[in-house]
């Protein structure tokens, strides 16, 4: 009994013994006064008695109607804990399913089995029905493999394939059991009983384009930090796609709601293209009636693609054009187009009132999709597609390089960068054959053309060179063809550094031929980076620094944090950086560590921010048994780590340097905490961390109490994720805003490094360029 049931039932309790006090007393009032006055009418208490007898009858009365609202009142306590009682059944029974079904290492085997012992479980009736209908006692072999997940925005079953390439026939017995799970949780959602009827099934198909998003506690958690207020312009890019991609990601639906889109708020215009299900996958509902199932598919494909138009509205009220595309799983034709606007949405919506998804498809010109007397899956053609040039400016996918505009106030203050240019990670060769690209001609006159017109333009001593030698190379038939894919390895990478790099890495490799030319390899290209020092080309200088970037997001961070340095960014070529990498690890593996300081030392000076390039060197301190040096260098970087993957790394490296120091617990609490911060290196740091517990049986497991007093005690940085995914989500919010998509994916992808989040997935998805459903 619930501490509620029990304060109720004490209440009962005391005003049935309040009410009953109150008949005795009326009773034995009336008693008296009717005795007395019987017993001597003339008497002159005679009329006293009489008043008592009076009162006695009130008394009577009262309690009478008392009784009865006590009666009522009980009966509707009854009622209500028989209402608590069946949801407490029902939400025990819930529960108890989705323990099964998570914990299932194969969910399908597993619900074939609870059919087969049905009789026994009348709980899960509609359940059962439902997959007997789809046929799942007969799939024996051919019954795909399969785990569940729940997803936590929505709430929805959704079941992952043992096997990453399936056939169509087997997806689609997935969405039918997708379909029977989700049907059950939606109708107990609404508190309806799972053990009704397949008719209260079929009804939850026909109200999919009014579902409401679920509000449930990792939602709430990622939308405070996606969309808070602060980030992105109102009525922005930003906010439009967060907001669309929060909505679809939190309506629970019978099938999957796989979704991609483009949006434009200058064009005031969203286009998603869709996977619906094909007929087949309503089996559970319509076992075998074919042309009952495809009239279910057709009309749930409107439904959907109404859910989707009305979520991007809602998402925006920049938002005033909708186009939604439908595919299904078999085909990548387009089956339904719908193209809305706010007032054409509505008439819609109106037509769909009191109808099944077996129902005659109202007639519109907004949509369309070809008549029910062909077959399922006849393609129309869209109203508009993703790939519309209205909703893709060219200046979206401009590389950063190329533009010479000048940030907004909200870009600058979130990236650093004054021009957009700043936000360039690309050195000039890959800028110059980034543009090149696009106008080499198809003949090798055509070629050569336009190489010696770049030739003749550029300032840059790398870009001339490339010029010159891709030249030679068609001219003298050394390219077959002047195909891109021919002319860009001979313009990328034809520099003599390119050549010896290429060498070193190779003989370094398992498959060198021998160590010894292993080491005349590594001693070329030492030989030709001291000829790249001695000519002072990428020293800095008091206008100029030289700097390499793995990523936009490190870009960012050293805008940020050199903010003051007024000296131009100069990019140095890949190829440079990649020769001071090997050359320092090719000398760490002949242990040769003072030779390797020098180039992990300008590793550093190119990329200050960098992981690869502090870790490198600290592996080089070590070798040279400068490991508290090696241990300073470590937290400098986890105090200016840029990812949650760095944050990650540095702590697991850490933790092998305070092994090395003797401080075995310390090592413990740099591997949780690696743990912590970032799952994507987790299988290694696993082992990692297993294999330092099984070199010492006194080493344990350490409480978030223990593991903060002893970085405390050590002076260990604790790192910041929060700081770092608040400072990208800006960074990002800010980029998308300002059309800047290449760096704002760049941007986006780190940020999922330590954010897990579906709807940040989508947004970052439709930053990409999109590959169409056919017409």
């Amino acid at each position: 009994m619930t501490e509620r049931q029990a304060t109720s039932t004490t209440n009962v309790f005391e005003r049935a013994r309040k009410t009953f006090v109150l008949q005795v007393v009326g009773l034995g009032l009336l008693l008296v006064g009717t005795a007395g006055v019987a017993a001597d009418e003339k008497s002159p208490l005679a009329f006293v008695l009489e008043v008592i007898a009076v009162v006695g009858l009130v008394l009577l009365v009262v309690s009478a109607a008392h009784l009865t609202a006590l009666t009522s009142q009980q009966k509707k306590e009854n009622q209500m804990q028989e209402l608590e009682a069946e949801k407490t059944r029902r939400t025990r029974i819930t529960s108890e399913l989705s323990e099964m079904l998570l914990r299932a290492d194969n969910v399908v085997a597993t619900l074939a089995n609870l059919v087969d012992h049905a009789d026994e479980h009348p709980e899960f009736a509609l359940l059962t029905s439902l997959l007997k209908n789809a046929g799942i006692e007969s799939w024996g072999e051919d019954a795909p493999k399969a785990s569940a997940r729940k997803l936590g925005y929505s709430g929805s079953w959704y079941l992952v394939p043992a096997d990453d390439e399936i056939g169509s026939v087997t997806f689609q017995k997935l969405m039918q059991i997708e379909l029977s799970l989700n049907l059950c949780s939606i109708l107990d959602d609404r508190e309806q009983k799972t053990t009704e009827s397949l008719a209260a099934a079929k009804a939850a198909l026909d109200c999919v384009h009014l579902t409401s998003p679920q509000d449930s506690e990792m939602r709430a958690s990622v939308t405070d930090i996606l969309l808070a207020p602060e980030l992105g312009e109102a009525g922005g890019e930003w906010r439009c796609r967060m907001s669309f991609a929060d909505f679809i990601e939190a309506v629970k639906t019978p099938f999957r709601l796989s979704v991609k889109f483009q949006s434009s708020v200058a064009a005031h215009t969203l286009c998603a293209q869709i996977c619906v299900p094909s007929p087949s996958c309503f089996a559970p509902l319509e076992p075998s009636n074919g042309v009952e199932r495809e009239k279910l598919a057709r009309g749930y494909a409107l439904r959907s693609a109404l859910l989707v138009a009305r979520g991007a509205f809602e998402s925006s009220t920049s938002i005033e054009r909708v186009c939604v595309n439908c595919h299904d799983e078999l085909r990548n034709d387009i089956i339904l187009s719908l193209d809305v606007t706010k007032e054409t949405l509505t008439p819609l919506f109106a037509a769909l009132n009191g109808t099944s998804c077996a129902d005659e498809l109202p007639q519109s010109a907004s949509v369309r999709i070809a008549p029910q007397d062909k077959a399922w899956g006849t393609a129309v053609i869209p109203f508009m597609r993703s790939s519309d040039p209205a909703l893709n400016d060219p200046e979206r996918r401009q590389w950063p390089e190329e533009q010479d505009a000048v940030c907004s106030e909200e870009l600058e203050e979130a990236t650093g960068a004054h021009n957009i240019s700043e936000l360039g990670i690309n050195d000039p060769r890959e800028v110059a054959w980034h543009k090149l690209s696009k106008s080499l001609g198809s003949s090798t006159a055509e070629a050569v053309s336009t190489l010696i017109d770049l030739q003749h333009q550029t300032d840059d001593a790398l870009v001339k060179n490339a010029c010159e030698r891709t030249v030679k190379a068609l001219v003298d038939g050394t390219i077959e063809s002047a195909s891109k894919d021919d002319v860009a390895p001979v313009f990328l990478t034809g520099e003599p550094l390119d050549k010896i790099v290429e060498a070193t890495r190779r003989n370094l490799g398992s498959n060198s031929p021998s160590e010894e030319l292993a080491q005349q390899s590594t001693d070329q290209l030492v030989r030709a980076l001291e000829q790249v020092y001695d000519s002072g080309i990428y020293q800095d200088t008091d206008e100029e620094v030289h700097r390499f970037f793995n990523s936009a997001n490190e870009r960012i961070v050293y805008n940020l944090c050199e903010k003051d340095d007024d000296r131009r960014v100069v990019l140095v070529p890949d190829t440079y950086y990649v020769a001071n990498l090997t050359a320092a690890n090719a000398l760490c593996a002949f242990d040769r560590y003072d030779d390797a300081l020098p180039y992990a030392d300008e590793l550093c000076r190119l990329s200050p921010y960098g992981e690869d390039a502090a870790l490198n060197k600290a592996a080089v301190l070590i070798g040279l048994s400068r490991t508290f040096d090696a241990e300073d260098l470590i937290k400098r970087t986890i105090d200016n780590a840029i990812n949650a993957r760095q944050l990650s790394r540095c702590f697991a490296e850490l933790a092998y340097v305070e092994w090395k120091l003797g401080r075995g617990m310390t090592a413990v609490a740099c591997y949780e905490r690696a743990l912590q911060v970032c799952a994507v290196e987790r299988p290694l740091f696993e082992r990692s961390y297993a294999e330092l517990r099984a070199t010492d049986p006194t080493l344990s497991e350490l409480t978030e109490e223990q593991a903060t007093a002893e970085f405390e005690e050590k002076h260990i940085p604790f790192g910041n994720p929060e700081a770092i995914r608040d400072r990208l989500i800006k960074a990002l919010a800010a980029c998308v805003d300002s059309q800047c998509f290449l760096t704002a994916g760049g941007i986006g992808k780190a940020l999922m490094l330590g954010l897990a989040s579906d709807p940040l997935q989508d947004v970052v998805a439709s930053l990409e360029v999109q590959q169409d459903a056919n017409a």
